[in-house]
C-alpha cells in the first residue's frame, strides 16, 4: 500500500480542476492535472505583465468540491487558516468531501492539509478571481492587468499625495511599544514628509546637546586634591602601597610617610545620558529602515532618501553621539525629552513612527501582501475620489492616530472645491446611540462633509462588482434573479438604506465598470461625472436627492 498512488481532487459539478498526486503515508510530491473550464490559467501572461500571481485561478461565488482519501491520514483541512468541516452530502466510503467557496474574497488563497498531530502535510496556493472579470488579455479588467494597475496606482498615490500625520497630544505616547515592524508604505510617507523636520531637530540638538555632571572616584596626586572627605581618608588607610617616605611631612607615621595618590570625587560633563541614548537609538532605527527602502522599495529617484541617510549617519559618527552608549531603558517620562527644543520634536516624530502600525497603513499593507483585491480597491477609491473632488487633484490626506480608537474615522482627505472646503472621511461609523443613525449603526466606506458642517452631504461605498447592466432592468420593475440581478440591486438597496437612515442627500457606489448614473428623486438620471460631482458639492444646484454609482477604474499612467 505504501507505493499506491493516491489523489486529492478539487472539482466542480461537471469537471475536475486539479488532482494532487500523493504517495502514502506521507505526501512527498504533487502534480496538478489542470482542466479549467475557463481560460483563467496563464502564468506566462502574468509574468509578462510583471505580476506574480499563482497559476491556478478559481472563481468567486462558485462552489467547488474537494475530495480527500481517508487513508492519507489527513485529519484537518484549512482554507485560508479557517478549518472547513467535511460535508455530509459528499461523504463516500473511502474519502471525505468538502465544499469550498469564496464569498467577497478576491486575491490570494490557500488550502492546507494536516495530520492528526497538526503537522502540515501539504499547502496549495491559488488565486480567486471575480466571475465577472474579463478574460480578454488586452483589457483593463483582465486580472493581471487590473491588479498591476491597482497596485501601481496605490503606490503612486502614496508617493505623490501630500500626507499630514497629526501629532498625539498625550506626552507619554511614546511608551506604547509593539513587536510588529513598521510597514514600508508608512516609511515612504514618513521619510518623504519628515526629512526636513528630522534634519532641523538634529541641528538644534547638536547646537545645545543634553549633558549631565557625572561624579566619579579617581586617584589623584596629593597636591591635586580639590575635595577631601571620608572616602579620601579611608583610601589612605586602605591602600598603604600608595604611601611614600618623605622628610617634609609626617601625616601617617612619625618616620615621615605621605600618600602619593588619594581617592577623591571628581566631576565630569558627560553626554552619555538616557535622552541622548534615545536619540541615538531612534536614528539607528531610521537608518536601518531607510536602507531597506533604498534597497527594496525606492530603487530609483531615491536621492532624497540617500541624503537623509547620510545626514543621520554623520550625526551618529561625527558629533557628541560618538561617546553615547546604547539605550537600555526607554526614557518615556523624561521632562527634558518632552520640552527641550530638538529633543521634543524628535520625540514627537518617534511617537508618530510608532503609530505607523495604525490600521490605515497596516491594513493596506496587509491587503497588498495578501493580494486582497477588494480591500486594495477600497483604498484606491478613497484616493481617487478625493483627487476627483479636489480642484487641484491634490487633497491633503490627514491621519490622526488615537491610542484608544485606532480604527474608525481617523483618516480623512481635506478637499478644496471652488469656494467650499470638504472632508472625505475613511470608514466613519454612524452610531445610533449618538443619534447619527436612527436605526442601527452604519459604516459606509467614505463620508463627504463640508468642513464646518456636522451633517454629511454624501456617502460612498467601494464595491468590487463588475456588472451593473441589470440596474436598468431593476428600474423597469423586472425581477429576474436568474440573470443575477439580486446582488446588483442589493448594492442600490444599500445606498437607499444609507440615504434614509443617515438622512443625507446622496449615497453612491464606486465600482470598476464603465457606466455612471445618479438617480434623482424626480426620476431624472445624470450620467456625466462632472455633472454628478457638481450636483453633490454645489448646494445651489441641488433640487433633488438621489442614489447612484460611479466608475473608478485604475489605469496605467
Amino acid at each position: 500500500m505504501d507505493g499506491e498512488l493516491r489523489q486529492i481532487e478539487l472539482r466542480t459539478e461537471s469537471d475536475s480542476i486539479w488532482k494532487i498526486q500523493t504517495v502514502s503515508p506521507h505526501i512527498k510530491e504533487r502534480k496538478s492535472i489542470l482542466k479549467l473550464e475557463t481560460s483563467f490559467l496563464n502564468s506566462e501572461i502574468c509574468s509578462v505583465n510583471g505580476v506574480d500571481v499563482f497559476d491556478l485561478w478559481l472563481l468567486e461565488w462558485k462552489e467547488y468540491f474537494l475530495f480527500v482519501p481517508n487513508h492519507l491520514g489527513i485529519q484537518k483541512v484549512k482554507l485560508n487558516d479557517k478549518v472547513i468541516e467535511p460535508a455530509e452530502r459528499l461523504k463516500e466510503d473511502n474519502r471525505n468531501g468538502y465544499v469550498v467557496s469564496f464569498e467577497n474574497q478576491i486575491g490570494k488563497s490557500n488550502l492546507c492539509f494536516y495530520d492528526s498531530n497538526l503537522k502540515l502535510l501539504l499547502r496549495f496556493d491559488f488565486e480567486v478571481v471575480s466571475e465577472k472579470i474579463s478574460d480578454e488579455k488586452n483589457t483593463q479588467l483582465f486580472y493581471p492587468n487590473f491588479y498591476q494597475n491597482l497596485l501601481l496606482s496605490l503606490h503612486n498615490n502614496l508617493a505623490l499625495l501630500p500626507f499630514s500625520i497629526e501629532s498625539q497630544t498625550d506626552t507619554h505616547w511614546g511608551t506604547v511599544t509593539g513587536t510588529k515592524p513598521t510597514n514600508d508604505l508608512f516609511k515612504l510617507i514618513f521619510f518623504r514628509f519628515r526629512k526636513s523636520d528630522i534634519i532641523a531637530s538634529l541641528s538644534a540638538i547638536e547646537y545645545n546637546p543634553h549633558k549631565k555632571i557625572s561624579e566619579e572616584l579617581e586617584f589623584v596626586r596629593f597636591d591635586e586634591v580639590c575635595s577631601f572627605n571620608e572616602t579620601s581618608i579611608l583610601s589612605i588607610v586602605q591602600y598603604p602601597e600608595n604611601l611614600v617616605r618623605t622628610n617634609n611631612y609626617h601625616l601617617i607615621h612619625e618616620d615621615g610617610y605621605v600618600p602619593s595618590k588619594i581617592l577623591t570625587e571628581k566631576n565630569y560633563d558627560t553626554f552619555d545620558t538616557p535622552e541622548n541614548r534615545f536619540i541615538k537609538y531612534f536614528l539607528q532605527t531610521l537608518i536601518q529602515d531607510i536602507e531597506h527602502l533604498i534597497k527594496e522599495v525606492v530603487k530609483t529617484n531615491n536621492s532624497d532618501f540617500i541624503s537623509l541617510k547620510n545626514e543621520m549617519e554623520y550625526f551618529i559618527s561625527s558629533t557628541f553621539l560618538r561617546e553615547v552608549g546604547e539605550m537600555t531603558i526607554f526614557p518615556s517620562y523624561s521632562t527634558f525629552l518632552q520640552r527641550r527644543y530638538g529633543y521634543k520634536e524628535l520625540f514627537v516624530l518617534y511617537n508618530e513612527y510608532l503609530f505607523s502600525k495604525q490600521p490605515f497603513f497596516e491594513n493596506l499593507n496587509d491587503a497588498i501582501d495578501n493580494r486582497d483585491v477588494a480591500k486594495m480597491y477600497e483604498y484606491f477609491c478613497f484616493f481617487e475620489l478625493a483627487k476627483l473632488l479636489d480642484d487641484n487633484h491634490s487633497p491633503v490626506i490627514s491621519i490622526q492616530p488615537d491610542s484608544e480608537d485606532l480604527e474608525e474615522g481617523k483618516t480623512n482627505a481635506r478637499i478644496k472645491n471652488k469656494e467650499h472646503n470638504f472632508i472625505l472621511t475613511f470608514n466613519k461609523t454612524f452610531s445610533s446611540e449618538r443619534n447619527e443613525s436612527y436605526s442601527v449603526n452604519l459604516r459606509p466606506d467614505f463620508t463627504l462633509s463640508e468642513t464646518r458642517q456636522t451633517k454629511p452631504l454624501a456617502v460612498f461605498d467601494a464595491k468590487f462588482r463588475l456588472e451593473f447592466s441589470t440596474i436598468e432592468d431593476a428600474r423597469k420593475n423586472k425581477d429576474d434573479n436568474t440573470i443575477e440581478t439580486t446582488s446588483k440591486k442589493a448594492d442600490i438597496y444599500k445606498m437607499h438604506t444609507y440615504k434614509d437612515a443617515l438622512q443625507i442627500d446622496y449615497a453612491v457606489i464606486c465600482y470598476p465598470g464603465s457606466r455612471e448614473h445618479l438617480y434623482l428623486e424626480n426620476h431624472e438620471c445624470l450620467d456625466d461625472r462632472d455633472t454628478i460631482f457638481q450636483y453633490i458639492v454645489e448646494p445651489a444646484e441641488k433640487k433633488f436627492m438621489g442614489v447612484g454609482f460611479l466608475s473608478l477604474l485604475p489605469e496605467r499612467k
